[in-house]
Parts: C-alpha cells; sequence; structure tokens
C-alpha cells in the first residue's frame, strides 16, 4: 500500500499500521505491569524495556537500510518484522492469564476483600 499512487491508499496503510500498533502497546505496558514484582517494577522496567528498545531500536534502521541493498527489494524489513512478530507470539502464547490474580510484590487481599470479590 505504501508504494501505491493514490494518497488516500497510502493513508489508509499507515491508518490500519496505527490501528495494528494500537492493538500492540494497549496490552504491551499492562502485560510489563503484571510481570514484575512491585517493588522492582520501576528499575526493571526502565532500564529493561529502554535497554531493548535502545538496543533494537537503534539498529532497525541500519539493518534495514543494509538488508534493502543487498536483498534490492523494499520490502525485505517486512521479513525481520515477520519474524519479530513470530518470535513475540510464541513469548505471549507462554505466558498465563492473571486478571484474577494479585500482581505480584502487591499486598495479600484481605477476607473482606475476599468475600465480596473487590480488589
Amino acid at each position: 500500500m505504501m508504494h501505491h499512487s493514490e494518497v488516500w491508499i497510502v493513508l489508509l496503510g499507515q491508518v490500519g499500521l496505527a490501528a495494528l500498533n494500537a492493538c500492540y502497546w494497549g496490552p504491551c505496558t499492562a502485560t510489563m505491569v503484571e510481570l514484575v514484582p512491585n517493588r522492582l517494577r520501576c528499575t526493571v522496567l526502565s532500564v529493561g524495556y529502554n535497554a531493548g528498545v535502545g538496543i533494537l531500536g537503534g539498529l532497525t534502521p541500519m539493518v534495514a537500510v543494509y538488508a534493502i541493498k543487498r536483498t534490492q527489494d523494499d520490502f525485505s524489513p517486512a521479513f525481520f518484522m515477520m519474524a519479530a512478530a513470530a518470535v513475540s507470539s510464541v513469548v505471549i502464547m507462554g505466558l498465563r492469564e492473571s486478571y484474577r490474580m494479585a500482581l505480584p510484590g502487591s499486598p495479600e487481599p484481605t477476607a473482606l476483600e475476599m468475600a465480596t470479590g473487590s480488589d
């Protein structure tokens, strides 16, 4: 869609990409919070997440340009995205559902909270 001559089709591709991006980033932050105990959460998420984004995000443009020049195909970075999506899917499938469980490191619910079902 990005190589189409009609502007509205290019715009439609951008809107679709933004919608898919929102589907990822919405649950991503909640999942990261649920995976880390609250006493370590700020440190783990800031260092771990930002180091990963810095390394992978910093190298991505260089790898994309190299792949395009090497293969002579403008769509070659899409294959890297597909591989990353496949790896992410495997990791996500391995996560357990935790919406009824207390967050790691949070205080235990009282008997009244357990009886009324409030969190």
